[in-house]
């Protein structure tokens, strides 16, 4: 069931059901549909060249490069492992999605949103921790991602009903990011640093802020990706509001009252491709801005001052 929307006129050549003067299919016009499956075909050699570098010298740390000297201050997680797995990650999301729409040619309801969701959350996370030239703050952001990770971590072991190994988890591994932030104390106080939490809203709102900066995205006016992100994540978990907002409407059978009716809800190829497309290109700044930092091409002036 579905409450009514204000009667609008419909596209041409498409069915409606009206009563009591409110419309209930909402369908896109044909050539939106057809341009839709173009965007979304667009995308896969992008998928593939992204996949590609994944696999070839381009991951390749270059000694002296900025993540090389990154590498010093992050124990456990150095080799580019924070960024190397959210691209590996959404790289992963980008890949299912192709295996679902150009292998086996079926567009579900919403079954392909929550691995677009998860491509430009993981390519966000990216950006967050690669984007800043300094040394500093890449490592403020690392930090912090990293006692996320021991908090969730924590929570796991507690929930699989082991609150005593929890906690000890928690102590011991949350001592050795304290342990890795006194290797540079210009950063100051461990626990004031690691108190500050950043949130995927502000992530994904960063990451906005440097795709649209990038020379090569050729979208700087499209829609706002945290927004994007925000109706993403309601589709995933089956939320009316993102729902109506995303999904086209047909096939309607009104109730005799005219309050309601019962219909088809349907992905449109225009929206998927357009959602692709944000995902794609998000993924893909992502790993430009690792080519840059694992390249002694692109050392930043301050590398130069780190000791060997």
């Amino acid at each position: 069931m579905i409450d009514p929307e204000p009667v609008s006129t419909p596209p041409s050549g498409r069915s409606s059901v009206s009563r009591g003067g409110v419309e209930f299919n909402r369908e896109i016009p044909e050539e939106l549909e057809d341009l839709g499956w173009k965007m979304i075909q667009a995308e896969f050699p992008k998928i593939d060249e992204i996949e590609r570098k994944l696999n070839t010298e381009y991951m390749v740390i270059e000694p002296r490069s900025s993540l090389d000297l990154d590498d010093r201050y992050l124990g456990g997680y150095r080799g580019g492992s924070l960024h190397r797995s959210a691209v590996g990650a959404g790289t992963d999301a980008l890949n299912t999605i192709c295996a679902i729409i150009r292998d086996a040619g079926v567009l579900p309801m919403t079954g392909l949103y929550p691995l677009l969701r998860a491509a430009i959350e993981n390519a966000s996370l990216a950006i967050h921790l690669l984007a800043p030239e300094a040394r500093d703050i890449r490592l403020t952001r690392a930090y912090r991602a990293m006692a996320e990770e021991v908090d969730k971590d924590a929570r796991f072991v507690s929930a699989m009903g082991d609150p005593l190994s929890s906690a000890r988890r928690r102590g011991e591994q949350t001592a050795r990011i304290v342990e890795l932030i006194s290797r540079r104390p210009v950063l100051g106080d461990a626990a004031a640093l690691l108190r500050v939490k950043e949130t995927h809203t502000e992530i994904v709102k960063l990451a906005d802020v440097v795709v649209r900066a990038d020379a090569v995205v050729a979208s700087p006016e499209s829609m706002p990706l945290v927004a994007i992100w925000q109706l993403l994540s309601g589709m995933s978990h089956a939320k009316h509001w993102a729902m109506v907002a995303a999904l086209e409407r047909s096939d309607a059978i009104a109730d005799e009252d005219g309050r309601g009716a019962q219909i088809k809800m349907t992905s449109s190829s225009f929206f998927v491709g357009s959602m692709l497309k944000r995902a794609t290109e998000t993924l893909e700044v992502a790993l430009r801005l690792y080519g840059q930092r694992s390249k002694t091409a692109w050392a930043q002036p301050e590398d130069a001052s780190e000791p060997r």
